[in-house]
């Protein structure tokens, strides 16, 4: 092995980190959309292919609401920050919950909207940087579905 090999890599990974850092310390800076609830619905999803939401009727962005009562919201909340990795609760009002959920590496930000209904509880998710996501939001709303069956039974989404 060359002798300059070993300092190559550790200039590369101390690169790498400096990339990191400075990508999440941008990223803090990253105002959330206009969100919440304008007359009783959720927001809708921007044209980008980053977004899901149950109220949506465009097929690109439109997913079934969670099988939870809307009396059952605190909980559903409860179970998206136990076991949805690095997401957090930022607001909570009568029948409306906003979180925020981070990507691994970078930290890239998407908003969580949780919108009490009658008999389900709607859902919007949403990048905050990007256009397309690779599915990261529907991932993570059918990630939320999964678990809550045991909690609010009814069937997983396919």
């Amino acid at each position: 092995m060359p002798r300059w090999l070993p300092a190559l890599l550790v200039a590369g990974a101390g690169l790498t980190l400096i990339a990191v850092v400075g990508v999440r310390l941008l990223l803090a800076q990253v105002e959330p959309p206009a969100l919440g609830v304008d007359d009783g619905e959720l927001a809708p999803c921007p044209d980008a292919d980053s977004c899901v939401s149950s109220t949506s009727v465009d097929p690109r962005h439109a997913i079934e609401p969670l099988a939870c009562d809307g009396e059952e919201l605190d909980r559903v909340v409860e179970v998206a920050e136990a076991e949805l990795p690095r997401t957090e609760l930022l607001a909570r009002e009568a029948g409306y919950a906003h979180l925020l959920a981070r990507s691994l590496v970078f930290g890239f930000p998407d908003d969580l909207e949780l919108l009490a209904g009658d008999e389900v509880v709607h859902v919007r998710s949403a990048s905050r940087v990007g256009e397309n996501d690779l599915g990261v939001n529907r991932d993570r709303v059918e990630r939320l579905r999964s678990e809550l069956v045991s909690v609010c039974g009814g069937v997983p989404a396919s």
